[in-house]
């Protein structure tokens, strides 16, 4: 299985799935989510969409998945980090001299659970658009009885009512299909 997979048009914005492993059980504060009360995070895989629409600056693609990729000093950043940073390269996304954050803030749900160490970035799906695609994306994944949200409304700050972190009881064979189920709407 490629552990990056990048999609769609010659452009720097998009969306992004992220495949996360998690090694055990877990109660995480996601930041002021439900006041900061914890939510159970179980043992198995989870799956976030988010997307990254800015042209420049730290809320660019290649900087928001490197921002994902990293944890807070003194944790590793995660094992994939390097890979990410080599595909990114590689599609002409991110320059040769490329730093990964040093100091990072939680700021965003998903940060919470990205930091954790028992919580492994496993996979990154890229869709190259210059529209945003994570409320359809998310949606389809909703749609399918695999997924179920953590908690309705975690991991979508921005968009109220939606959920963005998502459960994953699924075999290797859904991971694998999953970049081919996202070809129609990067066609539209």
């Amino acid at each position: 299985m490629n552990d990056v997979t990048i999609l769609g048009r010659d452009e720097p914005r998009g969306t992004y799935i992220l495949h996360i492993g998690v090694t055990g059980d877990l109660n995480v504060r996601f930041g002021r989510f439900r006041q900061g009360s914890p939510v159970p995070v179980s043992r198995g895989e989870v799956v976030y969409v988010g997307s990254a629409m800015a042209r420049k600056g730290s809320m660019t693609l290649v900087r928001r998945l490197l921002r994902h990729a990293t944890r807070r000093p003194p944790k590793h950043p995660h094992c994939l980090r390097p890979r990410l940073i080599e595909a990114l390269q590689t599609a002409g996304l991110a320059p040769k001299d490329l730093q990964p954050p040093t100091n990072k803030k939680l700021f965003w749900n998903i940060d919470y659970l990205l930091d954790e160490s028992a919580v492994h970035l496993q996979r990154v799906i890229i869709l190259r658009s210059p529209y945003r695609m994570e409320d359809s994306v998310a949606g389809m994944l909703l749609a399918d009885a695999s997924c179920q949200p953590l908690a309705p409304g975690l991991g979508a700050h921005d968009r109220p009512g939606s959920t963005h972190l998502l459960q994953v009881r699924a075999s290797d064979e859904w991971w694998e299909a999953l970049p081919a189920r996202f070809s129609d709407l990067l066609q539209s």
